[in-house]
């Protein structure tokens, strides 16, 4: 019988794999300009898998596609927060910030 320890990793693996492929199917839904979808299924990887930099960035191009500006904002506040040399969070939040006409701040993110 497995060790506890290899039981959590295994789900733990698990998980990760499942947060994976929501990740995918979001770029997908990108790629096919269905930014409501993109959202849901980045939303879905991100509860399973809370500290993947990559999805609040792709999640935040999303947002900015759908003129969500605050909620681009936020993600790529929180992608910063976890990844802070992330240039993809930078300049999207500095597109955010620059169509809510703060342009100080998206110089500073530029």
């Amino acid at each position: 019988m497995p060790s506890q320890s290899a039981l959590d990793y295994a789900a733990e693996v698990e998980q990760r794999r499942l947060a994976e492929d929501q990740r995918y199917k979001g770029n997908e839904s990108m790629r096919s300009k269905d930014f409501d979808e993109a959202v849901e299924c980045y939303s879905k990887s991100l509860e399973m898998s809370p500290d993947e930099a990559a999805t609040y960035s792709n999640r935040a191009m999303a947002y900015l596609k759908m003129k969500k500006y605050q909620l681009c904002i936020n993600d790529a506040d929180k992608c910063l927060e976890i990844q802070p040399d992330y240039l993809k969070a930078f300049h999207r939040r500095g597109k955010a910030y620059l169509a809510c006409n703060k342009f100080e701040l998206a110089i500073k993110d530029f």
